[in-house]
């Protein structure tokens, strides 16, 4: 029984996957979703939630049953979702983390954070995918997408209609 071809989407943190979720859940249909996620995103609620790692062991899960549902698997990197000096950068360790997942999925496209944004997590995220794309010696096809409200100057030129999809995304 042949695999299915794979897609990876590459976000900072765990709910990054739902921006395009409608998306991905039409790609299911023919490919292997995976989602390479940079941190836990142990950051996004809160000081105690990272401390105590109750968020991010959250955050996990969720981003786990998402993509099992969406037919994939799910690769966490060891950057923080953090304020400060040890937040989010794009070392070597990471990239060549990433580059041996990326060659292991061996994606037909890869989907990223648009470069122009206002999180730096995103940024470096999309940083150390790009590298971690030559690294691999893959040539996938690569598309950009957005945060809402931290994503500058993105001129999408396509559009997916997920009307067929919206009761499943929710």
């Amino acid at each position: 029984c042949a695999t299915k071809p794979t897609i990876a989407v590459v976000g900072a943190h765990p709910d990054d996957l739902e921006g395009g979720l409608g998306t991905y859940i039409l790609l299911s249909e023919k490919y292997e979703i995976h989602s390479i996620n940079y941190t836990k995103g142990e950051g996004g609620c809160g000081p105690a939630g990272a401390k105590d790692g109750s968020t991010a062991r959250k955050r996990v899960a969720e981003e786990l049953a998402v993509t099992e549902r969406l037919g994939g698997k799910s690769y966490f990197l060891d950057e923080k979702n953090v304020s400060g000096p040890e937040s989010a950068c794009a070392p070597k360790e990471s990239v060549e983390k990433m580059a041996a997942i990326l060659k292991e999925v061996n994606p037909r496209a890869v989907f990223v954070h648009w470069p122009l944004d206002n999180h730096i997590d995103h940024v470096m995220c999309y940083a150390a995918c790009i590298k971690a794309i030559r690294m691999a010696k893959i040539k996938p096809e690569i598309y950009f997408y957005e945060e809402e409200f931290e994503t500058s100057n993105l001129r999408p030129r396509h559009w997916v209609d997920i009307s067929g999809v919206i009761e499943k995304r929710r």
